[in-house]
């Protein structure tokens, strides 16, 4: 399958004493790719959801938006529901829906949601997730940001 956003030049060959011009230019033709990406995914783990407190998902050296939010539990929730907020500076990021997790949902379960406004952060602006502790018992949880660059 052929890239999209970039295509290998052949150039530098392994082994080859090519000049430093033609390494700069396949740098620089990656760097340009890279810009075109329309969103990457971070992630951070979380050792207890069902504890209330807060979490936080580093961002890149670079301003953006958080497009969607992803979270998946290791553990079974056997209680009550264990709901997620998001927010960016201390303002509550506005979701698409309510993001939690139920009362009876079992390990391996996603929940998903997407940022649709106040979801704009700053270069190295950490995403903090705060969970309302509501659920049962102790529940690792992998949580994933899918963020967009706007600058």
């Amino acid at each position: 399958m052929a890239a999209p956003l970039y295509t290998v030049t052949g150039k530098p060959v392994q082994g080859a004493r090519g000049s430093s011009k033609v390494l700069r230019d396949e740098f620089a033709a990656i760097e340009t790719a890279v810009d075109l990406l329309n969103a990457i995914p971070l992630f951070a783990f979380a050792d207890d959801l069902n504890t209330a407190d807060s979490f936080w998902i580093p961002t890149p050296g670079w301003a953006g938006t958080v497009e969607a939010l992803f979270a998946v539990n290791y553990d079974a929730n056997t209680t009550t529901a264990t709901v997620l907020t998001a927010e960016l500076g201390g303002t509550a990021v506005t979701l698409s829906g309510t993001w939690q997790f139920g009362a009876t949902d079992a390990a391996g379960t996603q929940v998903t949601v997407t940022g649709t406004a106040a979801n704009a952060f700053t270069a190295g602006q950490p995403i903090e997730i705060i969970s309302n502790g509501g659920g049962a018992p102790v529940m690792r949880v992998m949580l994933c940001a899918l963020v967009a660059r706007t600058s």
